[in-house]
């Protein structure tokens, strides 16, 4: 019995290494990532990709301006929805713009639809809330709408040239007749566009911005631009309600103190399919000169 051990014994470790020589002549060679990549070709196999590398070789992505956060356009938008602000008009919010982005002629002044502000906020709120502006007839307009005068005291402290320019055109009679062409509920009245349509302006320069921290509230009277922050011209809003996605991003130029119940009287729509329009404005100053 032993030689029969010894030979079983022998014949396997002659058939383990016939087995191992076997494995080792089918087992294809490991081949590099980099012979990988570089074997390229029609029919290779699927190369390699540096995932930094190919986000760095692909082209950007196309701009764009949430409706929230630009503010009414002036002949290119106001407030886009915000941001985007929603997008507000020609020249208010969209940007929105800036813009969300000039002046005459400048696409869409938009004011982006920001935050809906509160609804059924008293008069004597906004009254009280701007009882320490201490406004001359010089900085004081007087827009005649048909349900109505609304007041609005300017603030050359804030943007002393969106102020100067409103007063020109105001008495150069450039808003009597002109329509609100974007009113939207809970959000801000876009007018001053002679065409209507939210494209137009005057054709004076583009202002520079004026930004400040004062805050979008209801009353708040802001300039529209495009996206680009440097195109307001002529159209301007009157906020509805609060819509903080607009601080800082649009130029506040004024404040209403008294008729803001009739500014919510203003019909809605982009643009409304009866729009109100401001029958006359005048400076305080101007009107108080004609009187006896």
């Amino acid at each position: 019995m032993k030689p029969l051990l010894r030979i079983t014994a022998a014949s396997f470790l002659v058939l383990a290494l016939a087995a191992c020589s076997g494995d080792d002549d089918e087992e294809p060679e490991e081949t590099p990532v980099e012979e990988v990549e570089d074997a390229g070709g029609e029919g290779a196999g699927a190369a390699v990709v540096d995932y930094d590398e190919a986000v760095d070789e692909a082209p950007p992505a196309e701009e764009t301006v949430d409706e929230g956060d630009e503010p009414p356009a002036d002949g290119g938008g106001l407030v886009d929805d915000a941001a985007d602000a929603e997008a507000p008009a020609d020249e208010a919010a969209d940007e929105d713009a800036a813009d969300e982005d000039a002046a005459a002629g400048a696409e869409g002044d938009d004011v982006a639809d920001g935050e809906d502000a509160p609804e059924d906020v008293a008069d004597a709120d906004v009254q009280e809330g701007f009882a320490a502006i201490s406004t001359s007839p010089e900085d004081t307009l007087y827009m005649e709408l048909e349900c109505g005068r609304v007041v609005i005291a300017m603030r050359p402290d804030l943007a002393p040239l969106h102020v100067e320019r409103i007063r020109t055109l105001t008495r150069a009679d450039f808003y009597d007749g002109v329509i609100f062409h974007r009113v939207i509920d809970g959000f801000m009245a876009q007018t001053g566009d002679p065409t209507g349509t939210g494209r137009g302006g005057s054709n004076l320069p583009d202002l520079p911005a004026e930004f400040s921290p004062e805050p979008f509230e209801r009353g708040t009277v802001g300039m529209a631009r495009t996206q680009n922050p440097n195109s307001a011209n002529s159209q301007f809003f009157i906020m509805f309600g609060r819509s903080p996605s607009l601080d800082g991003q649009y130029t506040v130029w004024g404040d209403v103190v008294a008729g803001m119940d009739c500014v919510d009287q203003v019909n809605r729509g982009e643009p409304p399919t009866n729009p109100d329009q401001i029958l006359n404005m005048n400076v305080a100053a101007d009107i108080q000169q004609e009187t006896p």
